[in-house]
């Protein structure tokens, strides 16, 4: 071969590695970098290939996963939904982590920003998923299974045989078969067309409409609940109005004149533990009777842990149980100046518990001038005796119950304007006895 043959075959074969090559055109000519053109999305295209990730399914799964694990915290730490007292408890505790938690809405958590999100993404991810799939499945019930291909060799997987029964024979024997089998089956021609395994994604379809029922159940349980607490003590009342809770919460659609109208009172409250064994202090027993109305005649019920007062739509549970010792105080001239029971807040599970006793007025000093008084008191039901080194609580039944006080005189600003917690009391005023 001549050098000028070999030249010009070698362009050739450039010209033609050039032309296959994957590279963009102006850097194959040699003009500098560039960028290549191809399909541009505008804001449609960009809207479209979003939705379309987010109605997938694994997006879905991938925001179940994230619903989960966000509602870890709200197991974790406690809520100012269900308590603001042990979430009050759990700030002083843990006065680094608070600020970062309250930053985080971990106190929260099933109204904060970030699981709503998570909540109403996964809402419509599964609408947009379920939506097209429930009516391309009624399209499939409402068709017949498609007609047998013509020619079975370009189907993945086929088989013949050969029968001495005439055609038609054929044709029964295998449409009663493949019925028998539960599957769609018809005359197709000269064939039988059959289907099946709908049934699947019917079950599937049943499961993403039962978890968007809870989704939407859940929400609308939001937006139209009321809750609220009340300290009860033995022998008092309680009416369903909005002035006797001690805290109360409801949905943004939830009206004050939805309230239930009915009262009660409770009667007694009985509190057994297991007195032996390794689960000695464990509760056994919970109940409190009360005397219920509902505008009519007055009735009977006992209230148990999980077993709630019905009153029409409006339920009473029982959420936590403590003691209340009735107190009486007497001034220098053996005059009582107070007298009442003082509920007390339990600290651990053996009942310990703390509180305040405050005498708005019942005391003069040497110069004659009235002050208040304030008890700050510490109460345990099972005393474990003197000289045993501890003040705590070792069973949560009264079996010795003992209550030491520390005694202050002066003002309990309880005028000052400021609201104030009934288990504390503000010393800064105060000097103690």
């Amino acid at each position: 071969m001549s050098k000028t043959d070999t030249t010009e075959s070698t362009a050739a074969d450039e010209a033609a590695g050039a032309e296959l090559s994957t590279a963009p055109k102006e850097d194959r000519e040699g003009r500098g970098d560039a960028v290549t053109g191809g399909p541009v999305l505008g804001a449609v295209g960009w809207i479209r290939w979003f939705w379309r990730q987010l109605t997938s399914m694994r997006v879905a799964l991938i925001l179940l996963f994230l619903l989960s694990l966000g509602a870890v915290p709200g197991s974790l730490v406690p809520q100012n939904s269900a308590d603001e007292m042990k979430v009050q408890a759990f700030k002083d505790a843990h006065p680094t982590l608070t600020p970062l938690y309250e930053k985080l809405q971990f106190f929260d958590v099933y109204s904060s920003v970030w699981f709503s999100a998570i909540y109403l993404l996964l809402f419509v991810s599964l609408i947009g998923c379920i939506v097209p799939r429930s009516l391309q499945f009624v399209g499939q019930l409402r068709s017949r299974p498609p007609g047998a291909p013509r020619r079975l060799d370009r189907l993945p997987a086929y088989t013949t045989w050969r029968t001495a029964a005439e055609p038609e024979q054929a044709r029964e024997a295998a449409l009663a078969l493949l019925r028998k089998r539960r599957f769609r089956a018809h005359r197709a021609g000269d064939a039988v067309a059959a289907e099946k395994g709908y049934l699947r994604e019917a079950g599937n379809l049943a499961f993403h409409v039962a978890l968007i029922v809870m989704l939407v159940a859940f929400a609308w349980g939001q937006l139209l609940k009321s809750e609220g607490g009340k300290l009860i003590v033995e022998g008092d009342g309680f009416s369903n109005t909005l002035t006797q809770y001690d805290d109360f919460k409801s949905g943004s659609l939830f009206g004050t004149d939805a309230l239930e109208p009915f009262s009660f009172t409770l009667d007694s409250f009985t509190g057994t533990y297991e007195k032996s064994g390794p689960q000695r202090g464990t509760p056994r027993t919970f109940e409190a009777a009360v005397t219920y109305s509902r505008g009519g005649a007055d009735r009977k019920a006992v209230i148990r842990v999980n077993e709630p007062l019905k009153v029409g739509d409006s339920k009473v549970y029982l959420i936590a149980h403590g003691y209340a010792p009735v107190v009486t105080v007497k001034d220098g001239r053996g005059k009582a100046v107070f007298h009442g029971a003082v509920p007390l807040l339990p600290i651990d599970n053996n009942i310990t518990s703390t509180g305040a006793i405050k005498v708005m007025d019942g005391y003069r000093d040497q110069n004659g001038k009235k002050e208040q008084l304030g008890f700050q008191a510490f109460f345990v039901p099972t005393f474990a005796g003197a000289g045993q080194g501890t003040m705590f609580s070792q069973f949560p039944a009264l079996d010795f119950p003992v209550m030491a006080l520390t005694g202050f005189h002066g003002d309990l600003r309880v005028n000052a304007g400021l609201p104030q917690n009934v288990y504390q009391l503000d010393k800064s005023k105060m000097t103690q006895f």
